[in-house]
Formats: C-alpha cells, structure tokens, sequence
C-alpha cells in the first residue's frame, strides 16, 4: 500500500450486542411525513401505514410515537442541522482534498496501519490525495487513536465503556464560536485498543461510501458522492474471534478481503486436531504408538506434562531456532499469535484414560469433565509462570465429548469450542425441531454457565461432496442469533475439502453472508443476498436467486435432514436443467469478462448436477 501524504514515521510500518450506526443524510425516499409515498413506502424499520390501519386507535398510536422518534429535535444531533429534507452534509466534494493525517506522537504499528488504508481507501472513492492542500483554518483533520479523542470530540465515559474491539467514528463539526478562533472539522477514529481503529476504517467506507469487499480479490469501490454525511459509528462487535474457513479456498487478495470483511487476523487458521480425543469414541480404543507419549487427562501428572510443554512453546521465539519446535509452537498457539494454546494440537502426546478419569466423569455427568480438570490445571499452572501475560488454554471438543460437568467450574483463560458436526444444517443452532440441534443448545448454554469462554465451530458446506448443493443458508442468521444470545465469544466456520473454491458450490456466497453476519449480527440475509448476486453475477443474479430457491424448496419437499455427510439424495436432478439453462444463457449475455466467467462456472456446476449428480 502506497503512503498518501501520511506522517514520516508511519510510512515504513507495514453478551449484550449492541452497535449503533448513524448516517446523519437525507433519507433517499424524501425524507418526511408530508411526502404521501413516506406512509406507502417507508424507510426499513419504520412501520407500514395504509388508510385501513390509520383508522385503529392502536395503529394510530404507535404511528404517533413512530413520528415523534423521527422528528428532528434541536440538539438531537450535535453536528446535525435540520429541516424536513434532513440533516445537511457534513462536507461536500470540493472539500475531499482537504482532509490531512493527525497521528498522535509516537503511534503504534496498528494506527500507522490504520492511517494507511485511510489513505488508500479515500483515494479510491474520492479520486483525492490527503494532501490538506486548504489554508489551515480550512483543513479537515481525521484523527486516530484514544490519544486524541479529546473531550471536546467524544464523552471519555464513551470510549471507557467499549471492549477491547470496540470502537467509535465520528464527525465533529465546532460550533461557530470555537470555529471563528480556528477550530476545524474533525474525523475522529478512536478505540479502546489501537488495533480496533483498523477496523472502524474499514467500517467508515462500508457504511459510508459502500465499499463492499466481495471476495478475495473483489473490492468493489463505488466512487463517492458529491457530498459525505455526518457519521456517529459505535460498534461492540458480539464475538471476539470470527473466522469462515472457506478464506483458505483463494491464493490472491486474501489479506484485503480478511481485513474488509472483518475475520481475525490476516491468514485463514483453522482449530488444530478435531480429531485428536477420537480414540476416546472408538469401541476399544486405539493402540498406542511408541513415538507418541500418552498423558492420562485428569491426572496431576497430565496437568504437569502439558503444562510444562505448553510452557516451553510460549518461551520460545516465533521464529528462528529449531524448526521441528518452531512448527509445534505454529501449531499449538491457535489463532495465531493469540496466546491462547490449544491442547488439540498436541499431537505428539495422546489423551488417555483411566479408572479414575472414568469416575470423575460419570460423577459430573459428562465425558469431558478430566478434559476441564487438566485445562483448569494448565491454565493455572501457565498463569502462575507468565504472570505478565497469562496464556489462555483452549480445547476443541467434537460432539461426543459435548456434554458440560455438572458441578466442575473453569478457570479463567479456558476456552472450550465445541463442534456441531453432528446438526441439522438446514435447522439453526440450537434448534429444538432437531434432537442434535437441541443437544447443542443446551451444551452450549451449560458450558458458558461453567465459566468458560465458549467459541463455536459450525459447517458451512457439504463435508462429503462440497459441490453438492447445502442449503443451510436460510438458517445461517438464526444461527448467529442463538450464539449471541449464548454467550458464544468466538465463532468459526470450518473449511471444505477442496483444492480451490470453484469446487464449492456458491463458496463466495457463503462466505460473504457468513462474515457479514459475524460481524454485524444484525444485517438482513436478504439484503445480503440480493447485494452479493448483483455485484458477483451482474444480469445472471436473478438465475443464481432461482437455483437457490429451488434447491432450498426441494429439501423442503423432501423433508430431508441435511446432514454434514450429506449425499443430496433429495435433489431433484431434471428440475436443475432449466436453471442450468438459465444460467448459461444469462451468462452468454453478460458484458464483463470477469462476471460471465463466474457465471459460466456456476451454470456448467448446475449443469453437471442434474446429468451426473456431481459437479466439477
């Protein structure tokens, strides 16, 4: 990324969900009551008012306190003016030019990170350089970081109150008074951690200028318009870690989109060993290896042994050194550069066993209650050696081992994940219409009533044939839902089985609704759907939207459960030629190369389902 008029120093440095968004613009549906097509055709979130409610005294009630919340009150808006064509603008295009970098002094990595694509972006939409090329008086300063949000710019019991990755943008225009003596206008960026400010950048051109990170290495970058409104953005973003597997699927535009779409980190990591405790489900067990030592989960001596190699592997350095152990501590500290140590990855010991861990479980009514001991006993004894910075222990437990103690507490920096790999994915998460389902919501709930921070691994596409149909994407909102309502802090979509992601079906797709809903939990599926069709298939999105639907309607005929193993014995293969035939003749007329390729690719998958029952 190239620097754009950025300070010298930064140009070689490389449960309770509530967020709050507001564009203070001009509404595009004409703004008021007093427009009759307001009350036929409302805004998105204001209720519907015909003259067959209007004469109910209840509707006209809630009509009234309707109104009331949308009129302009002075003071409403600190920065707003008002009228009943709304809010004025806060700045328009000729004044693009004048914004200009304000760093504090000395700033970190991530605020130079995060004044970088400032830069970058803006000069993508606005055509502009930060070059402040005004008089002084005239200059637009965008700020960054909790050192300048001075209390002028933002109440400090604002920003006190956000976690760690929340964050707020602002506008801040001075009154006329401060304005006179040479106060000037002022975008402000601040966080309680340096590294949210990047994400409220990104967050700033998504809301405001509707950039739209698509797929890696599809930014769609919409120019901006003639004027940019005042913005008030507070973001509590619900999970702490959100990570869709699918990302790993592309070799190209990775970072950018990862960044855009708001996943940790900027490399698709996936949670090491599901398989690791599986010997524990086998009906004798598993023979042990000479090579690999087994530790006996429960005991002293398992908690020491982890322990003490858990404890050699954060000592270490990152890189350099021996390479067999540098590998053990690229695998073991999951998500990366977290410090937090999963015990799945050490596949150099084997979990086991015995008479004693055996009682302790049936004791607590779960098959992992010696797995919470031994974390517990970890943690602490970690803990205890880096007090400074104490690591987190995390453990991944596949449905088998699901269940939660009875009475057995965590210790502060576990972190338990559970699998839903045995669900109903045409179900939520937590469904009670389906027996796994229900099982999940309920070991969800008992483990986040154990202490532990709770993260999720849920499935995204076929684990048997990812080019099958899964229609799991009607569900997928309503799964979010549930984690936040549960206390669920990280989420994770696993990957899929393939070598590249035309060998998913509509993996863009599912990606895109995945990330967006992890991050804004809020968003509408729909809204979504529609958007990502139009940017991704042009004038084949309405083709795309019937193959959807009727996939979607055939499991819903056939009643099928769709399982992760499913064999899309419920497809309806001769109703799939028509919309394959759609499909291509769409793709045929489509004027961009990029648009047609995507859609040709698509339109020959369907087209191969119904012949052959697979797709390419």
């Amino acid at each position: 990324m190239q620097s754009r008029n950025l300070p010298g120093h930064c140009r070689a440095a490389g449960p309770a969900h509530t967020n709050r968004a507001v564009l203070h613009k001009p509404p595009p549906w004409n703004g008021f009551p007093g427009n009759p097509e307001w009350f036929l055709n409302p805004p998105p979130g204001v209720l519907s008012w015909t003259p067959r409610n209007l004469g109910n005294t209840a509707a006209m009630t809630a009509l009234l306190i309707t109104l009331a919340a949308l009129l302009p009150v002075s003071g409403q808006f600190p920065e707003s003016g008002t009228g009943m064509g709304g809010p004025v603008a806060w700045v328009d295009a000729t004044q693009y030019e004048f914004f200009r970098v304000k760093l504090p002094e000395n700033p970190s990595p991530a605020l130079c990170a995060a004044a970088e694509a400032f830069a970058d972006y803006w000069g993508r939409v606005t055509g502009k350089p930060l070059s402040g090329k005004a008089v002084e008086g005239d200059l637009i300063y965008v700020r960054f970081g909790a050192a300048l949000a001075t209390e002028d710019l933002l109440d400090p019991a604002l920003l006190s109150g956000l976690p760690d990755n929340g964050f707020v943008v602002r506008t801040h225009s001075p009154a006329e008074k401060f304005a006179r003596k040479g106060a000037t206008r002022q975008l402000l960026f601040a966080a309680p951690s340096d590294e949210a400010v990047l994400e409220g950048v990104r967050t700033f051109f998504h809301e405001v200028f509707e950039t739209r990170w698509v797929e890696p290495g599809l930014t769609v970058v919409r120019p901006a318009a003639m004027r940019m409104p005042q913005v008030e953005i507070v973001r509590r973003p619900a999970f702490a870690f959100r990570e869709v597997g699918l990302c790993a699927l592309w070799k190209e535009g990775v970072e950018e989109y990862r960044r855009g779409a708001h996943l940790t980190g900027p490399a698709p990591v996936l949670p090491p060993g599901e398989d690791w405790f599986d010997a524990w489900n086998a009906p004798d067990g598993a023979a042990g290896t000479a090579d690999v030592e087994p530790v006996v989960f429960g005991s002293e001596a398992a908690v020491e042994r982890i322990a003490g190699e858990l404890a050699a592997l954060v000592a270490a350095p990152p890189e350099g050194g021996d390479p067999a152990a540098a590998a053990r501590r690229a695998a073991a500290e999951w998500p990366p550069a977290s410090n937090q140590w999963s015990l799945n990855a050490l596949s150099w010991l084997r979990p086991e066993l015995d008479d004693a861990a055996r009682e302790l479980n049936q004791r607590e009514g779960s098959p992992a209650a010696c797995v919470l001991r031994t974390a517990n006993g970890v943690a602490a004894a970690l803990r205890a050696r880096f007090p400074d910075r104490p690591p987190r222990v995390h453990v991944l437990l596949p449905p088998f081992l699901r269940r939660p103690p009875a009475a057995l507490r965590a210790e502060e920096g576990v972190v338990v994940q559970l699998s839903n790999a045995d669900a109903d994915f045409s179900l939520p998460a937590g469904s009670p219409r389906d027996p796994a389902n229900r099982a999940f919501g309920e070991d969800v709930r008992g483990w986040t009533r154990t202490g532990a921070e709770v993260w999720a691994l849920d499935h995204l596409c076929n684990g048997r044939d990812p080019a099958l149909p899964f229609p799991c994407l009607e569900a997928l909102a309503d799964s979010v839902f549930f984690y936040v309502q549960s206390g669920v802090r990280g989420v994770c979509y696993a990957g899929a089985p393939a070598r590249d992601p035309g060998a998913v079906d509509l993996a863009a797709l599912r990606m895109y609704l995945a990330a967006g809903l992890l991050w804004d939990p809020d968003a509408i599926v729909e809204n979504m759907t529609a958007e990502f069709l139009r940017l991704y298939y042009g004038g084949a999105a309405d083709a795309v939207r019937e193959y959807l639907d009727l996939t979607a309607r055939q499991r819903q005929t056939g009643g099928r459960r769709i399982a992760l193993n499913d064999d899309g014995g419920w497809l309806d293969r001769a109703a799939l030629a028509p919309v394959a035939a759609r499909l291509e003749r769409d793709a045929a007329a489509a004027p961009d190369p990029a648009v047609r390729a995507r859609a040709e690719a698509l339109a020959r998958a369907v087209r191969r389902l119904s012949e052959t029952g697979t797709a390419p």
